[in-house]
């Protein structure tokens, strides 16, 4: 069994508050990062584990 996981935390808060326009260029740069690991994890057997402390 492996040890490892990919832990992904905070990637589904909705944008919706002030400055939500000036976020959206850093966190549209990640998602390609993260869906990559994703795929990476999952073609690999490791579990994902979604956090997310604010909803």
């Amino acid at each position: 069994m492996s040890k490892t996981a990919l832990i992904v935390i905070d990637m589904i808060n909705t944008y919706e508050h002030k400055d939500a326009e000036l976020l959206m260029p850093s966190a549209e740069s990640v998602v390609p990062v993260v869906a990559g690991l994703l795929r990476r994890a999952r073609r690999h057997g490791a579990p994902v584990v979604y956090v997310n402390d604010n909803f």
